[in-house]
């Protein structure tokens, strides 16, 4: 994996991070990936590049080097802003966008299950738009 600080997003984060040294903050993520049409699992998970198997991409790092050690300190208190598939339509739903997690603190895991459908939306022109939609259910596990 290269170092978190070639990576745009992580380099910015790092700076604020680094000007605020505020220990609630987190890490923002954000872009695009693109998949094909099978079963699959995207991790995002909270841990140190020390701690990460090579298999894992670690997108976020803890704040403090005792979270980094501890990880069942980490507080996995989340909101997802926005998660599409496919282009915006109309009308159309996404369960997942504004919903917040709150983690108590300690271990905790929060999964998310997800249905995505092929849909076609057609326009009154006759044009047809080719997208997907999903639903939902979420879990968070409190791990002892």
């Amino acid at each position: 994996m290269p170092p978190m600080s070639s990576i745009p997003q992580c380099a910015r984060e790092e700076r604020r991070r680094a000007v605020s040294h505020d220990g609630g903050e987190g890490c923002n993520l954000y872009g695009t990936l693109e998949v094909a049409r099978v079963t699959g699992t995207l991790t995002l998970a909270p841990v140190s590049l020390v701690h990460a198997p090579k298999s894992l991409l670690a997108l976020a790092l803890p704040t403090s080097r005792q979270q980094a050690t501890e990880p069942g300190r980490f507080n996995v208190t989340h909101q997802i802003k926005k998660l599409s598939f496919g282009r915006d339509f109309p009308g159309q739903q996404s369960p997942l966008d504004g919903a917040w997690t709150h983690s108590p603190g300690g271990a905790a895991v929060a999964r998310y299950f997800l249905k995505v459908v092929p849909t076609t939306y057609e326009f009154l022109s006759g044009e047809a738009l080719h997208s997907s939609q999903c639903s939902t259910s979420r879990h968070l596990n409190l791990e002892l």
